[in-house]
């Protein structure tokens, strides 16, 4: 549930039911069915006296159904969710749409002009939600992106990588409680589904206030494209369009579905001593209490410590950093609800080869369609 802080700020202001044939207006200008405009809003002025503006994308289709928002770089240097929206907003499969699709690219343009993860005043916007009309201005940006674009929505789709010095296997993020949001989990298909707590002042804790569901993707590492999590991150949220009624499916959709993964639970395995890192498992690998996974050597003589599995289950993020302390976090480890954790790396296995077998030879290809 959204913190006391949250709820308090926000009780006056409950989102309304959401009316497909109500006039959508999005900073002033009306966005009619069947129209797709791009429309930037305003939020505040820069150190260089340029005006900071959030860039929206809308495509409205032709017929009712509900209205899904994508959002990326939240956090200024998670790259995989910016080419994601890139990718999304450039498909021919979007001008059929039953219902509404809204992209923000980069919602924390002031992070992404600096390539930090956080705001120039070093705040994290993720945790500034709901923001405020005259507040810092991550605040008044927060506080214009709900306002204007976000309530008007009826899903979200929360695109991000790990943060800086790790990697995550593609994975969907949910609120354990809300049915929809697992749903719509399953229906992005990525290979690993976890359920996680609500961050206090977070887009998710702030959207599941007002009842809108939110899954969060995360997968990658910051400051880079990594090619299968963009092709993942595409490819899984037709999925979950298509589940919504928004897209009308495809016999080329239906080849690339294998079953996500649901861990019921995760844990971060930490160094034991300080050294040289090597890991020796890959994201996706399927390990045993007791197997090898790691070793850390000392740097300054032939010693070395190996790292073991504490239990069985799934490599679903690691750090990137070779030189790690004694309780660093090395590996996050999900915990299969299934006790055949062989088996779901199989899977995941199957995944990333089918959304990986591509004979375009162009770096990204198009898991939705562009003819």
């Amino acid at each position: 549930m959204a913190s006391n802080f949250i709820t308090r700020a926000l009780a006056k202001t409950l989102k309304q039911p959401y009316d497909f044939d109500a006039p959508l207006i999005i900073n002033g200008i009306e966005i009619k069915p069947g129209e797709r405009k791009i429309i930037d809003i305003p939020f505040g002025q820069l150190v260089s006296h340029d005006v900071a503006k959030l860039r929206v994308h809308v495509i409205r289709g032709k017929r009712p159904g509900p209205r899904m928002l994508v959002t990326g770089g939240i956090h200024g240097n998670e790259l995989n969710g910016i080419e994601i929206a890139r990718q999304l907003i450039s498909s021919r499969r979007l001008s059929t749409l039953r219902g509404d699709v809204i992209v923000i690219p980069v919602v924390n343009l002031p992070g992404f002009l600096i390539r930090s993860r956080y705001l120039p005043d070093r705040r994290d916007l993720n945790r500034l939600f709901p923001g405020a009309e005259k507040g810092s201005l991550g605040a008044r940006l927060l506080h214009t992106f709900l306002h204007e674009v976000a309530l008007k929505c009826t899903h979200c789709i929360d695109l991000h990588t790990a943060a800086d010095g790790r990697t995550n296997l593609p994975q969907v993020r949910i609120c354990g409680d809300d049915d929809v949001a697992l749903a719509m989990g399953k229906a992005f298909n990525a290979p690993v589904i976890l359920p996680s707590p609500i961050r206090d002042g977070s887009l998710r804790a702030a959207l599941t206030f007002y009842g809108i569901s939110t899954v969060l993707y995360e997968a990658g590492e910051a400051n880079y494209i990594d090619i299968p999590a963009v092709k993942f991150g595409v490819a899984g949220i037709v999925g979950v369009l298509i589940s919504l009624g928004i897209l009308h499916e495809r016999k080329s959709d239906l080849k690339r579905k294998h079953p996500s993964a649901l861990c019921t639970q995760s844990t971060w395995l930490r160094a034991p001593s300080g050294g040289l890192f090597r890991a020796l498992v890959p994201l996706g690998k399927a390990v045993s209490q007791g197997d090898l996974i790691a070793a850390i050597g000392d740097p300054f003589s032939t010693q070395e410590t190996k790292l073991l599995a504490d239990s069985d289950g799934i490599v679903i993020g690691r750090t990137t950093q070779a030189l790690v302390d004694e309780g660093d976090a090395l590996f996050h480890i999900g915990l299969p609800s299934s006790s055949l954790h062989s088996r779901v790396e199989e899977r995941i296995t199957q995944a990333a080869d089918h959304i990986l077998a591509d004979s375009d030879p162009t770096p990204y290809y198009d898991p939705i369609g562009n003819e």
